[in-house]
């Protein structure tokens, strides 16, 4: 039965990320060091956190003796940039899990998740879209009936 909710809950976070994966994009301050940048990304998850990507053309060299390296092919690569409100920064697989403790501090239950099944870098979307939905259900004023127990959330 659990385990049911689990892939429920899973499947809900991906369809609404995927709903939002194609809209206009932003603008956002980009933080590269100590350097910020002003450029438009696309909003995958939106909320308490959000998560941006950008597509970067990322080329693929081979080395050969007549011509030394040549460019054998190009594709678009999503990277993804995490931040609160516009100012974001670049996320990757090396760096997510130190990332994902500085966004979400308040979570040990999720940082103990972070890197087994379900909660991978590739699962970044779930992840964010997992913690602003918890987030925003904890900050959300309770009815009477709420308070009073007669509803459990």
């Amino acid at each position: 039965m659990k385990k049911n909710r689990n892939m429920l809950l899973l499947l809900y976070l991906l369809i609404g990320n995927i709903s939002l994966a194609h809209n206009e994009p932003t603008m956002v301050t980009k933080v590269i060091g100590n350097d910020t940048e002003i450029v438009y990304m696309h909003n995958v998850v939106q909320g308490p956190i959000n998560l941006f990507s950008e597509s970067t053309p990322i080329t693929a060299y081979i080395w050969t003796k007549e011509n030394g390296f040549e460019a054998v092919t190009t594709k678009e690569v999503d990277v993804f940039y995490i931040g609160i409100g516009s100012k974001v920064e670049q996320i990757n697989a090396g760096n997510y899990n130190r990332l994902l403790k500085k966004y979400l501090p308040n979570s040990p239950k999720l940082h103990k998740r972070i890197g087994k099944k379900g909660f991978s870098y590739k699962d970044l979307p779930t992840i964010i879209s997992y913690y602003n939905r918890d987030k925003n259900r904890l900050q959300s004023p309770k009815t009477k009936k709420e308070e009073i127990g007669l509803i459990t959330l």
